[in-house]
C-alpha cells in the first residue's frame, strides 16, 4: 500500500480517487455519474 501511495504522489500510479471509482464501478456498474 505504501508503495502504491508513493507512486500516486509522484504522478506515476493510480490515485486513491482512481481506486474509489474502480470500487464503485465493480459494485454498481453504470450507476456512478461524475459531473
Amino acid at each position: 500500500m505504501s508503495a502504491d501511495l508513493a507512486e500516486a504522489r509522484s504522478g506515476r500510479g493510480a490515485t486513491v480517487f482512481d481506486w474509489l471509482t474502480e470500487i464503485f464501478e465493480d459494485r454498481a456498474p453504470g450507476v456512478l455519474r461524475l459531473r
